[in-house]
């Protein structure tokens, strides 16, 4: 049998060595094959806020240009908001762990009160308030319940509030769960309470607003006002603004510049209407 050809072999050479060099060398940037970077936690989440806003800006644009209320109640159905709900859950559950995973599930507390019967919100607050304890984006949860009892219940707002500020190690969050606590056992707003129980809430919130001001007075509330501030203003609420009290007198100047105050008119009926623009 005869020996292989040296050109054979110098062929094979010349094959195989580019194909070699082509697979080693680095991916040229555009190549769909190359790997793509993924984009943070972070940058998601902003995106899908940026989403939400945009969608809001269009729903307020089409409303505004409706001229009917059937036409506006017909765009009013439209209102973004519950549609966004399923995508900020997908987005906290994918990045779970992370603090824009709070600030995810925060978004789900404020946008799904009116979902199902407040069942997305419910269920992002018992996350919040178990996995998520440690975030300070906690604070921002306790802003949400506020005004958030209507929607997921008020027992369940309050008792969130109050796990918030025994377990939150960051005296931010803590400041802030005690001064919603102490707003929300004041006020009772949606709740049919005897006169005694009304009293006992206001007793505790009372406790509340003068602890708040002796551990985290001066710290920023925000709206340039301390803890000390607000707590001043509310606990001035409690003493002398209550149904029955006596009126706190003030004076003031009617629309023909003549000065008068408001015991002026003791044992008169008086309709007295603050308003205000923000």
């Amino acid at each position: 049998m005869s020996k292989s050809s040296p050109r054979l072999g110098r062929a094979w050479l010349a094959v195989t060595v580019p194909l070699i060099l082509a697979a080693a060398s680095p991916a040229q940037e555009g190549d769909p094959a190359a790997p793509q970077e993924q984009p943070t936690p972070e940058a998601r989440l902003e995106a899908l806020v940026e989403r939400l806003n945009a969608a809001r800006q269009e729903f307020y644009a089409a409303y505004d240009k409706a001229q009917t209320d059937a036409e506006k109640d017909a765009v009013f159905a439209q209102e973004p908001s519950a549609a966004f709900v399923p995508e900020f859950k997908a987005l906290a559950e994918s990045i779970a762990g992370t603090e824009p995973a709070a600030q995810a599930w925060i978004w789900v507390v404020r946008l799904g009160q009116r979902v199902d019967g407040g069942a997305p919100a419910k269920e992002a607050l018992g996350v919040l308030t178990s996995r998520y304890v440690d975030s300070p984006a906690l604070g921002d949860l306790a802003r949400e319940l506020e005004y958030a009892g209507h929607g997921i219940g008020f027992d369940t707002c309050e008792g969130a509030l109050r796990t918030v500020l025994e377990k939150s190690p960051l005296r931010a969050v803590q400041a802030r769960a005690q001064y919603v606590l102490a707003r929300t056992l004041m006020r009772s707003r949606g709740r049919q309470l005897s006169e005694e129980a009304a009293l006992e809430r206001r007793a505790e919130a009372r406790k509340l607003f003068v602890d708040l001001a002796e551990r985290f007075g001066a710290e920023d509330a925000g709206r340039d006002r301390t803890y000390a501030a607000q707590a001043e203003r509310n606990l001035f609420e409690i003493d002398h603004l209550q149904i029955g009290m006596v009126a706190p007198d003030f004076e003031c100047t009617d629309a023909d510049g003549v000065k008068f105050k408001l015991s002026d008119y003791r044992g008169k009926v008086v309709v007295v209407d603050f308003w205000g623009d923000w």
